[in-house]
């Protein structure tokens, strides 16, 4: 009810994002690389925090869908960046197992944010889940940006 929209608007607001997840990961990818991978997880870690920490701002859903766009966008380009560093770091030998481990501990936290997420709304208010993770994803691209250091991948 907050904003004022039925399910056509909801599912043309995110479908923007689908798109552009689906589309784009090429170009994020590519600006990904190009920002340097290290630079690249933490600034856009901020972007995506930042742009959720907005939505609560929100009152529309045009701003809604503008700032969802920033954040699905954000989250990918972290994705592939901490995918591409972690690739880079781990020896030829093992790799698969590495990766496995890697994906599993992705997987891991794909299945506990939500339910995390879920009991805070139930239970602490609708808008609490937000905040947690805005900060949390501005206290995670701080920390980022410190340890993943400065400079190029090889």
């Amino acid at each position: 009810a907050r904003y004022q929209a039925n399910m056509e608007v909801i599912a043309l607001a995110f479908l923007l994002p689908l798109l552009i997840f689906s589309f784009g990961s090429r170009l994020l990818g590519k600006l990904a690389e190009r920002l340097d991978y290290r630079r690249s997880a933490g600034l856009a870690m901020l972007l995506g925090a930042l742009a959720v920490g907005a939505m609560l701002l929100t009152d529309g859903i045009a701003p809604f869908v503008a700032l969802w766009t920033v954040f699905s966008a954000s989250l990918s380009v972290v994705n592939y960046a901490l995918d591409s560093l972690y690739m880079q770091a781990i020896p030829a030998a093992g790799r698969g197992f590495s990766l496995g481990k890697y994906t599993l501990g992705s997987a891991l936290a794909g299945v506990v944010g939500p339910l995390l997420g879920g009991f805070l709304f139930d239970y602490a208010g609708h808008l609490v889940p937000f905040m947690v993770f805005a900060l949390g994803g501005l206290l995670l691209g701080l920390a980022m940006l410190a340890a993943l250091g400065k400079g190029k991948e090889g």
